[in-house]
């Protein structure tokens, strides 16, 4: 009898925190609202370029590494396979939907150090830097950052979304020879 007072509080403060916990957390997905849901497939599947195993960390703001943004399909931290393909990139997160990110919202590749969650060595993590609709008709810029599982497959995985983000244009320029 004489324990089951301080019990009680100690009940009382877990749940407090549980719910805390959550109503944080359904405040994030609330300012993430505004923002379109990432396609959960491409429109057109195109020819596979690579296949890479990775640990998806989060998705961000642009230039905002501590502000995760909760979408469907990137809301949580998981390992996965993301697929670069000539329209776009397929990733499939364990736990989440499959989400895809189409070519032209592709904005480049970078590493990083740091991010909600993870910090790691330099230059550790590639961050994929894209265009996501809003309802608003508008597209605000995001960060993805991940983690690839074979460290030497890293440099051509940045390529093949740089590729994405940037095609080679067709040489307008003409070399004479002398």
């Amino acid at each position: 009898m004489e324990n089951l007072i301080p019990t009680l509080i100690i009940i009382a403060l877990l749940g407090a925190l549980f719910a805390l916990m959550w109503w944080a957390w359904s405040a994030r997905k609330k300012r993430s609202s505004h923002l379109l849901q990432p396609l959960s497939e491409l429109t057109v599947l195109g020819e596979s370029l690579g296949q890479f195993d990775v640990l998806y960390v989060s998705t961000t703001p642009a230039d905002q590494p501590l502000e995760r943004i909760a979408l469907p399909g990137l809301t949580f931290r998981g390992h996965g396979v993301v697929e670069v393909t000539t329209t776009g990139i397929m990733l499939d997160i364990a736990g989440e939907r499959s989400t895809a990110i189409e070519k032209q919202d592709i904005r480049g590749a970078d590493t990083a150090q740091t991010t909600i969650d993870k910090a790691v060595e330099r230059d550790g993590l590639i961050v994929v830097q894209w265009n996501l609709r809003t309802t608003s008709g508008d597209s605000s810029p995001v960060d993805s950052y991940f983690r690839i599982t074979h460290p030497e497959e890293k440099l051509r995985f940045m390529s093949l979304v740089s590729e994405l983000a940037y095609p080679q244009q067709p040489s307008t320029t003409t070399i004479k020879e002398t």
